[in-house]
């Protein structure tokens, strides 16, 4: 999802390598554009002609620099079909074929991969396939968590399981994790999925609690239960999800959700490309660890008050 946020992690050196010519980094990615930023270079530089829109940046050159002239000169090349990226992908809904494709994956808004990973597990460690809409399947309950941005996946063994936990959950407070209600029957996987900020430091909470206790057994948080609640969770830092995020278009929320929704769902590992992708990683790369994210910890700014 194109978001200002892309932005700062294109410019950290993390995502970079270093030039084979020069003694510098090279950027993984040259250009990042939030979607409200492709909608005013969409409206300033395109212009309707015989039925057709034309995409033309050169009677704006002048206004331009030259680096900003070859960007747009490739958008350019992109919106004429010049380089047709459906020509390069196969297992691809039919409806996308012979456009540049446009289908998400189950999930919120957010481009997370929370319900696939959710899925994954559920096959992989207790042999249960599940729907691609998890709220739908039967040993699935998606439930909110005091608002509509916080929310759990439950996975349950059978159809009775889940019946059983549904009816339960009607009668209990939607503030507490399924985990610390500690009933039956147990759910075999518990995932969360939080959006914006006060919900991500609603998580943390549940997490700190729980490991003060079982790190010091302070005798003050005895009420906290010992068992972490969720196996997984994915957090997004936008109340709504990336739909509606800084870089995108406000004004038409209602709408972004809507189209978005009506897209074709597709499985992420049943594209060619992903595939072969993953595949080549791991010829060069055994232990994978160019698939996992590394972290560096930034000194926090010390901020002085001037003495008046």
């Amino acid at each position: 999802m194109p978001c200002f946020d892309k932005k700062l992690e294109a410019s950290r050196e993390e995502f970079s390598v270093q030039s084979s010519v020069a003694d510098c980094r090279v950027p993984d990615v040259d250009l990042v554009l939030a979607t409200n930023e492709l909608l005013y270079l969409l409206e300033s530089f395109c212009h309707e002609s015989d039925g057709s829109v034309v995409f033309s940046p050169s009677t704006h050159a002048a206004e331009l620099e030259e680096n900003n002239i070859l960007i747009l000169s490739r958008l350019c090349e992109v919106f004429h079909g010049q380089w047709n990226v459906c020509n390069r992908i196969n297992n691809m809904p039919s409806e996308a074929k012979g456009v540049v494709p446009m289908y998400r994956h189950s999930g919120s808004g957010s481009g997370g991969y929370a319900a696939y990973i959710f899925r994954f597990a559920a096959e992989k460690l207790f042999s249960i396939n599940l729907d691609l809409n998890l709220s739908e399947d039967e040993h699935v309950i998606v439930r909110q968590l005091q608002n509509r941005d916080l929310q759990e996946m439950l996975l349950f063994n059978t159809k009775d399981d889940r019946d059983l936990a549904a009816s339960l959950l009607a009668s209990r407070s939607n503030r507490i994790p399924y985990r610390h209600l500690e009933v039956e029957p147990k759910a075999l996987l518990v995932f969360a999925v939080a959006n914006g900020f006060r919900n991500i430091q609603t998580i943390v909470q549940y997490l700190r609690k729980i490991y003060q206790v079982a790190k010091y057994e302070r005798k003050k948080l005895k009420q906290t239960k010992s068992i972490y609640p969720f196996d997984y969770v994915e957090v997004m830092a936008c109340p709504n999800g990336c739909l509606n995020g800084g870089g995108q278009i406000k004004e038409l929320l209602k709408e972004t959700n809507e189209v978005y929704a009506s897209l074709t769902v597709a499985e992420p590992m049943s594209n060619d490309l992903v595939q072969s992708l993953y595949a080549f990683i791991k010829s060069r790369d055994p232990d994978r660890k160019s698939l996992h994210t590394t972290y560096r910890l930034f000194p926090k700014l010390k901020l002085s008050i001037p003495v008046l």
